[in-house]
């Protein structure tokens, strides 16, 4: 990983790069606008992947913490 983010983020913004380079030197106004398009889909889901793996770290990171303090009840006897 670079820059903290997965191989699978780092593929889809490549993948969006791409595109957005492909709609700049697009022939025609159509084919420029299904290029942009395809730039955004990639885009969404490169976010979609982080946000994904940040929302697994905060569950495993949540579940390692759970599980190294006292339960509440125990304080309070």
């Amino acid at each position: 990983m670079s820059d903290g983010l997965s191989n699978r983020a780092n593929e889809c913004y490549q993948r969006a790069a791409d595109c957005r380079q492909h709609a700049e030197q697009a022939s025609t106004p159509s084919l420029e606008a299904s290029f942009r398009k395809l730039e955004r889909m990639w885009f969404d889901l490169a976010r979609s992947c982080e946000l994904d793996e940040s929302s697994y770290r905060l569950g495993k990171a949540a579940r390692y913490f759970a599980g190294k303090r006292n339960p509440p009840s125990a304080h309070w006897r």
